[in-house]
């Protein structure tokens, strides 16, 4: 004999029954099945979010009878909602940190420190397990933790995991070399003495495997630069100490990059990442190398401008007020006390007496003079060669261009 059970759901839903599919169930509608005497597995997950599950262990006790099952997956929604925006508030409002104590007991070196957690809204502390050795501050939800096993220099022998904002291990203290978590991705280590790194998400799952010896970075606006140890292939393309890469969250190679040191607060390009380095590196601005314009990037330090090369070397003195990057010409406009042009050698090809110079567009660019006495502007038009095709006297852009096309058209 058969029993029916009635199944009504408060949303829309999909139905398992010990692990196979049985269809959709719409919300507030009676669905049937027929089942024998016996334990079954039920399972409902909501349509709206696959998150949202409830797993119902029932069992038919006896044979031709009517049971009616109401599966409140509203509730379990709210719940979830409600968890999420918790976790959400903690990793804004909780911070670690390091407390005074006694000796700690239960590891072989002086230690005289612990951390707890401290949420600033509640004002709530939760004291972590007192052998970490160190905790980082939180970064996505997550905080970078260490302790110390074996003998010898701490340094010598750490293992880095991470916990969320209660204090729960979430990823075990399993890597010789970690960092914090940015955008949703951190750099880990299970051999670091050989350079072998990884990129791992907050399930602790692996999403990009570099796969050779380097140092990697943090992810800043979906890139992450990778220094590389030696010239070997990377990503499809040829790499060096000297031509780092740069990697989105898929593990693929994006652009070539020059690291710029951060005396430089200015570039004309727009940045890629600030990014802090290890060992031998250090803080630098990663600039993607196809801004350099005819090998010469134009930047700024201490409100003075001049330009770089690609080995980050100042070619052209840090000098000018103000400057333009060098155009498809090799030129560009650069202001001392007066504007003037000069080549990618820094030679003046124009005098320094302009009040202003535009870029060079078609060998050609309009500038003025200010008359010292009456304070007008006087426009004109420049060649290249630094001969003004329109002399500085008339009263706008508009009126200089249009006498240069008169004279073109003569």
């Amino acid at each position: 004999m058969l029993s029916t059970v009635k199944i009504i759901p408060d949303s829309n839903c999909e139905f398992w029954l010990d692990g196979e599919y049985q269809g959709i169930l719409i919300a507030n509608e009676i669905f049937k099945i027929e089942l024998r005497k016996g334990r079954y597995a039920f399972e409902f997950t909501s349509q709206q979010n696959k998150n949202d599950k409830l797993a119902i262990d029932y069992y038919m006790q006896e044979n031709d009878i009517e049971d009616l099952i109401r599966i409140d997956l509203i509730t379990i929604q709210k719940n979830r909602i409600i968890k999420e925006q918790e976790i959400v508030r903690r990793a804004k409002s909780c911070h670690i940190r390091k407390v005074s104590c006694d000796p700690v007991k239960g590891v072989c070196y002086k230690k005289t420190y612990r951390y707890e957690i401290f949420d600033s809204d509640t004002q709530e502390t939760i004291e972590l397990d007192p052998t970490f050795y160190s905790v980082n501050e939180f970064c996505c939800g997550l905080a970078l933790v260490s302790k110390f096993y074996g003998a010898g220099l701490p340094i010598d022998n750490i293992e880095y995991g991470y916990i969320n904002t209660y204090g729960e291990i979430v990823i075990p203290l399993k890597y010789n070399d970690a960092g914090d978590f940015h955008e949703g991705l951190a750099w880990v280590s299970d051999n670091a003495i050989y350079h072998e790194y990884k990129y791992i998400n907050k399930k602790g799952e692996t999403i990009i495997d570099i796969n050779h010896p380097s140092q990697p970075s943090d992810f800043v606006n979906g890139l992450a630069k990778i220094i590389c140890d030696d010239s070997i292939s990377f990503c499809g393309g040829e790499c060096s100490t000297e031509w780092d890469v740069v990697i989105n969250k898929y593990g693929n190679r994006i652009v070539d990059h020059i690291a710029i040191p951060l005396k430089y607060d200015w570039f004309i390009s727009e940045l890629l990442e600030p990014s802090l380095n290890e060992g031998d590196y250090t803080t630098c601005w990663l600039i993607d190398t196809n801004k350099f314009q005819r090998n010469l990037l134009l930047v700024r330090s201490d409100d003075k401008y001049g330009y770089i090369n690609r080995s980050t070397q100042e070619v052209i003195p840090l000098q000018y007020s103000k400057a333009t990057s060098f155009d498809e010409n090799g030129l560009a406009a650069a202001c001392l006390d007066k504007w003037g042009i000069i080549d990618i050698n820094g030679n003046n090809i124009v005098p320094h007496k302009y009040d202003y110079i535009s870029k060079f567009r078609n060998g050609l660019a309009v500038c003025y003079i200010i008359d010292d006495k009456i304070k007008i502007k006087k426009w004109g038009v420049l060649c290249m060669s630094g001969i003004e095709a329109v002399p500085c006297e008339y009263e706008n852009a508009s009126q200089a261009l249009q006498m240069l096309t008169a004279e073109y058209l003569k």
